[in-house]
């Protein structure tokens, strides 16, 4: 029997450096390390394809403090029914599970199961609120110093 996808939503998801070359070599976002029963990965949805729910939802992944981070991948989910809402925890875990995408109503973040997923995309900001010397989650100063080269043009 064929499976009718009948909602497709774009996802943004920020990522460090480390976890970039993972993510590109495998094709594939994977849950954190650290939720056990995690099948999906916090991101930001455009629930349509319009320019301004895009725009918008990247915007959000750049300008939030936890994700500022120097790439944001993205990419397209397709459910076969819309989303869910949920407070939050493993509660959204269990209904990522059962239906592919989460919003998450408390902290507005949204939950995409990982193994329904599509990278289409890599975005590289040029400019950030936080400073470029502390782009590394992991606090590695060569990757730091290198970006700041790279955009000096010195690379």
């Amino acid at each position: 029997m064929n499976t009718v996808w009948r909602y497709s939503y774009s996802f943004f998801h920020g990522t460090e450096t480390g976890s970039l070359w993972r993510v590109m070599s495998e094709k594939n976002i994977k849950p954190a390390l650290s939720d056990v029963d995690a099948v999906g990965f916090y991101c930001r949805v455009a629930v349509s394809d319009n320019d301004w729910d895009i725009k918008h939802a990247v915007h959000r992944v750049m300008t939030s403090g936890k994700w500022a981070t120097p790439a944001i991948i993205g990419g397209t989910v397709e459910i076969t029914s819309q989303h869910m809402n949920s407070g939050g925890g493993s509660e959204a875990q269990g209904l990522c599970r059962l239906r592919g995408v989460v919003h998450m109503r408390r902290d507005k973040k949204w939950i995409v199961r990982s193994d329904l997923t599509q990278i289409n995309c890599l975005i590289i900001p040029l400019m950030r609120k936080a400073p470029v010397s502390a782009i590394d989650a992991r606090g590695n100063r060569s990757i730091g110093s290198n970006f700041n080269q790279l955009l000096a043009g010195r690379v």
